[in-house]
């Protein structure tokens, strides 16, 4: 007996909007009693996921380097997991403390850490020439070690600048 190719889609469709519909009620349940989250709160979440993502893409970048290899770690889950926190507890918190945690003071010191961050890459890109140009390191570390800093960058210029206000 054949299985009709529209039934095959619509039951994964199907399946697929149970599981995300499991996974937001899970989701506000699980956060319905963080409804008292104040901006100070959701703040430090914001300031703690940023310095762990911040420290961990920076420590990929030395690792990659020290060992001159591109990979010593999987580099996207801790910003992931670090996107999927901050968002949680914005949710969780509500529009309105979410709106008063990313005011204008967070978009000016946001602004000034990707600043920072923009000039950090800049100055990679003359550091690595020199190292690709004797061949201390191959094209492909280059690549990892840039990347990861550049984006560690400002992440933790964004959390000394906050430390410093």
């Amino acid at each position: 007996m054949e299985v009709d190719p529209g039934y095959k889609r619509d039951t994964q469709k199907a399946t697929l909007t149970l599981h995300v519909t499991l996974a937001t009620h899970v989701t506000y349940r699980l956060l319905d009693g963080a409804k008292d989250m104040n901006t100070d709160t959701l703040a430090r979440i914001r300031f703690v996921g940023f310095a762990a993502t911040g420290l961990i893409c920076a420590s990929y970048s030395v690792m990659s380097l020290a060992t001159n290899t591109p990979n010593p770690m999987s580099p996207w889950l801790p910003g992931l997991a670090a996107g999927a926190l901050i968002w949680m507890s914005a949710i969780s918190a509500g529009r309105r403390t979410a709106g008063a945690a990313f005011d204008e003071f967070y978009q000016i010191e946001w602004s000034r850490a990707q600043q920072f961050a923009y000039w950090f890459a800049i100055l990679l890109y003359s550091v690595f020439a020199v190292f690709l140009s004797f061949g201390w390191i191959s094209p492909v570390t280059a690549f990892a070690t840039m990347g990861t800093a550049t984006g560690a960058a400002p992440m933790l210029a964004f959390c000394a600048i906050t430390l410093r206000s």
